[in-house]
């Protein structure tokens, strides 16, 4: 496991030998996080067998439950949750859809991340009433049949947020 300086060290050695070899950061990634690797990788095999069928880059709109509050970082972790999940959306091959997009995603992300730093352990939390998440669930019955949605529970590490977790499944039961 690697301490997370010595992740920002080799990070930005890998910067400087990129940048060196005029390298942009859309040719050199490096992120933390190698237990998504494999579901990273299953996604971009997915993404390029639909290109080569004709689809295009998928799109995926971001839906924070802190939209605030994207810039923290998670524990474990050195970067800023959003430089993340943006990272491993592209590394399995879609593009992500700005704020001021007026485009139809294919894909729905909706982010249960934390509002304040530092991210609290899923051991120590307490109940959130339903309204603490009314954005995602607004956000999750506007999307449309066609739609994919995803849904990325970040607001404890190492464990779920229980409250969220009801909230979706009494706001859709069809995700039971």
């Amino acid at each position: 496991t690697w301490l997370i300086a010595e992740a920002e060290m080799l990070c930005g050695l890998l910067e400087a030998v990129a940048a060196a070899h005029n390298l942009s950061n859309n040719e050199v990634k490096f992120y933390q996080g190698a237990d998504e690797v494999g579901a990273v990788l299953l996604a971009r095999l997915a993404v390029e067998d639909s290109r080569l069928r004709g689809s295009r880059r998928p799109t995926v709109r971001l839906v924070w439950r802190a939209t605030n509050a994207t810039r923290l970082i998670p524990s474990y972790e050195t970067r800023p949750i959003v430089e993340t999940v943006g990272t491993q959306i592209e590394a399995a091959g879609g593009r992500v859809l700005a704020n001021s997009s007026t485009e139809t995603p294919d894909v729905l992300f909706i982010i249960n991340n934390f509002a304040v730093e530092p991210q609290q352990e899923a051991s120590v939390q307490t109940s959130s009433p339903p309204s603490v998440y009314a954005p995602l669930m607004a956000a999750l019955s506007g999307a449309s049949a066609a739609q994919v949605v995803a849904f990325a529970d970040v607001r404890y590490a190492n464990g779920a947020d229980v409250s969220f977790v009801c909230s979706a499944l009494r706001g859709h039961p069809s995700m039971m």
